[in-house]
């Protein structure tokens, strides 16, 4: 049990530091970042020479997008597990939660070409 306490602290450590955040932040710009592309791309607005080419660009971006939401699932399950009935306390850190929890369902929505993604919803 004191090895737990010892690990909690290091997680609880790194969670709130400020490179995590600075980390965390780069990741959800980089998101931002795909997202707006995929849009552009779906578009037409930005125009892709071929079919097969445009719909594996958006493939690509489909399936990054879906790694980087994975990774802010997992932030927030370590985060309930780390800070448990704090986490609930803290507002907008539930707030953030749902948000990447409906981005994530809504990312590996059943009706998306990407097989393997609907496998891990």
């Amino acid at each position: 049990f004191n090895d737990w306490a010892g690990w909690k602290e290091n997680i609880e450590h790194v969670l709130e530091s400020h490179k995590f955040h600075v980390i965390v932040v780069v990741f959800v710009i980089l998101d931002v970042v795909i997202v707006t592309f995929q849009l552009l791309i779906d578009h037409d607005i930005i125009e892709v020479e071929n079919e097969h080419k445009k719909e594996h660009i958006e493939h690509g971006l489909h399936a990054t997008s879906i790694a980087i939401l994975a990774m802010f699932v997992a932030e927030l399950i370590l985060k309930i597990v780390v800070f448990q009935a704090e986490f609930f306390k803290k507002y907008f850190e539930v707030f953030d939660g749902v948000v990447v929890i409906i981005s994530f369902r809504i990312g590996c929505y059943p009706g998306l070409r990407d097989v393997s993604c609907r496998r891990a919803c």
